[in-house]
């Protein structure tokens, strides 16, 4: 027994794979929200019926999304999120990150969390002066 019956399969094949497979261990399907009973011979076509139009609605959803993507496309959109830094910015973390000492580590880290929540938060020991947010909580000014 199920509600809807979108939710026990994926495409119309394996809706009626499944449910062969439960009529040869005797098991009828019942969709309640849907009235279908594979039971009776109406159920067991309704069943299929409503499998066949579940498929296509899919089918139809993504092709209308392909094709929204691509008109986006030819009007100069793209999908995702916006850059987060801009391109002057990333080539400043870029060589920042690239930057190794004379001992051939990197000059510049970030510093590892707290194995745990319950473990008191250590503050940042990272200085830079191309960083000036790099510094500890107590050596931050007030703004």
């Amino acid at each position: 027994m199920i509600t809807k019956l979108d939710r026990l399969g994926r495409s119309l094949e394996h809706l009626i794979d499944l449910s062969a497979q439960l009529q040869e261990q005797g098991v009828d399907l019942v969709v309640l929200d849907q009235g279908i009973d594979t039971s009776t011979a109406v159920g067991r076509m309704f069943f299929q019926i409503l499998g066949a139009i579940a498929e296509f609605e899919h089918a139809l959803m993504s092709e209308r999304t392909l094709d929204g993507l691509a008109a986006a496309r030819a009007r100069g959109r793209t999908g995702g999120q916006k850059a987060k830094l801009t391109p002057r910015q990333a080539k400043i973390a870029r060589e920042m990150y690239e930057e190794v000492g004379p001992d051939g580590r990197r000059l510049h880290t970030v510093a590892r969390s707290p194995p745990s929540s319950a473990s008191p938060a250590r503050p940042s020991t990272a200085t830079s002066p191309r960083c000036p947010m790099a510094l500890t909580t107590s050596e931050r000014p007030l703004t």
